[in-house]
């Protein structure tokens, strides 16, 4: 009976919270103003880390999570009950994942781990009341950080995640861009597997883009090709076609650079841009794993001719060579010309934690303080199409400040369906706002000098310069970090560490049918509400 009661209750709550709201544009207004106090209770939590001693956190991949239950509020179709249906969550705290994707894998006695495990604390209580006061609207609430926790409410068990190659993430710090890819399938890519293992990190970085991105693709061997003749949104479907073309590429014959850097430059000049957006800054990586051998061959004929690529003087560009004993005169040229990035990849089998360096770079000098807004996508819990709400969050005792991470807020569709009825419409506005900012900000050679790798800087380090790439850690040490024991490398679940999620939703089949006739007339009662 009690647990009818709270069902109806939490009904009656959502209908409440939606009938503020009366347009699509207030619901984006109030998730970006929420998103907004949370990112700066984080800030202020960055700044108190140090002398926090509050309750320990746990450890989303473990078996001794606190007792969690089967949510109604997130519908799924993994319980395999009539309804409701739910995940099995821990709603009176989060749980604190450590990203272990890409090795090196995430270091639980790390200093800066802890610290951030200790900023994430702070944000407990408040993110639970602004998850309780929006029940109907948001889903999940975290905060992702630079060094690799996953902060999340509700609590929930995880196996395998990291958020920093999520659009939401990189999307949120770097903002609206020109991402154009020069990627060399000459015949010696065949060697060593390169051209499978660039094909897989060149997708995870396309994955990545957000939709208020514009993105081309030249790829070249004895000629270059292009994917178009211009710039092209990336929106999910162009981002699946581009890397099909990118797929359907076999390495052959030689190797062409200036057929593919005049390419580059045609790209920029044949483009046109929505009539709402303004070109962004564009920013160009360019692979390789050898000398060219087509076209322009001499270096300093080369060079002479990049110089009259007038669509490319204010690109930035990130050079990458593959592979041992290439040559890396020509791609460190083009990095220091244009205030670029280059490095040589001497184990291709570390290809996606360098190209990481593009986004590390491109965060350098910014101060982003308004939200981003992501394509939607579908959940990985099973919950069904979202968005993402998201913004950067800053060490702001420094200048410029330091990025620590990212904040977000997951909201439904179907809930944006309730203002706005055109999938379409939804779309376009959320890519207005997230275009609001573009990655415009002038990063100063003096800042991105002190990025490079020692072997790969363009002149010697100024002392003059004044950056901070990390952090000054707490001086004394940190306790109650993790309450329970971190699943160790490589042993699986073999159910889920939050318990039976079938058991848990049976418990609640003897109240399905009557919780279905209080949705009905709970829907019922928001309608008539609405016409009167």
């Amino acid at each position: 009976m009690k647990s009818q009661l709270v069902i109806k209750l939490l009904i009656t709550l959502s209908i409440l919270t939606l009938i503020k709201l009366k347009s699509l544009n207030e619901l984006i207004d109030k998730v970006e103003a929420d998103v907004i106090v949370l990112r700066d209770a984080a800030e202020k939590a960055f700044i108190n880390r140090c002398n926090y001693d509050g309750p320990c956190s746990y450890h989303a991949c473990s078996l001794d999570l606190p007792k969690s239950t089967c949510n109604v509020d997130f519908l799924t179709s993994t319980c395999s009950c009539f309804t409701p249906t739910g995940l099995n969550l821990v709603m009176d705290q989060f749980t604190v994942f450590l990203s272990n994707v890409y090795k090196p894998l995430i270091n639980p006695d790390d200093q800066g781990v802890k610290e951030m495990v200790k900023l994430s604390q702070q944000l407990n209580s408040l993110i639970i009341d602004t998850s309780e006061k929006n029940k109907s609207i948001y889903k999940w609430i975290y905060f992702g950080s630079a060094v690799g926790t996953f902060a999340m409410y509700p609590g929930s068990c995880s196996n395998e995640y990291d958020h920093r190659y999520r659009p939401w993430y990189i999307g949120a710090a770097t903002r609206a861009k020109n991402f154009i890819l020069i990627l060399d399938f000459s015949g010696s890519m065949s060697t060593d597997n390169k051209d499978s293992i660039l094909k897989n990190a060149i997708s995870i970085l396309l994955k990545n883009l957000i939709n208020a991105d514009w993105v081309g693709v030249v790829v070249f061997q004895s000629y270059a090709i292009t994917y178009s003749n211009k710039l092209v949104r990336a929106s999910k479907e162009n981002v699946a076609l581009i890397i099909d073309f990118i797929e359907s590429n076999l390495p052959n014959g030689e190797t062409n650079f200036s057929e593919a850097f005049q390419f580059a430059n045609d790209l920029l000049n044949n483009s046109n841009y929505d009539s709402k957006s303004s070109p962004c800054k564009t920013f160009i990586m360019f692979l390789t794993d050898g000398i060219p051998s087509r076209g322009i061959t001499d270096q300093q004929e080369f060079l002479v001719f990049f110089e009259t690529l007038d669509q490319l003087r204010k690109a930035t560009i990130f050079a990458y060579t593959l592979g041992n004993n290439v040559d890396t005169q020509i791609p460190m040229a083009l990095a220091c010309r244009r205030t670029g990035y280059f490095e040589a990849i001497l184990n291709i089998d570390e290809l996606n934690i360098k190209l990481n360096s593009y986004f590390k770079t491109l965060i350098l000098g910014m101060d982003i303080k308004s939200p981003l807004w992501v394509e939607p996508y579908i959940d990985s819990s099973g919950l069904g199409e979202m968005s993402t709400c998201s913004i950067p969050v800053y060490d702001r005792t420094v200048n410029p400040p330091l990025f620590l991470g990212v904040l977000g807020i997951d909201v439904m569709m179907d809930d944006f369906f309730l203002y706005e009825p055109s999938r379409e419409i939804i779309i376009k506005t959320l890519i207005l706002k997230s275009m609001n900012t573009c990655t415009n900000d002038e990063t100063t050679e003096c800042q991105i000098n002190t990025m490079r790798p020692m072997t790969y800087r363009c002149s010697p380090p100024d002392p003059k310069c004044q950056l901070s790439l990390q952090w000054e850690v707490c001086k004394k040490p940190l306790k109650n970090i993790f309450c329970n024991k971190i699943i160790e490398e490589g042993k699986s679940l073999e159910d889920t560490c939050c318990g039976s999620v079938a058991q848990a939703c049976t418990k609640l089949v003897t109240t399905s049918k009557k919780y279905l006739v209080i949705n009905i007339i709970s829907i019922a009662l928001l309608f008539i509400l609405i016409l009167i």
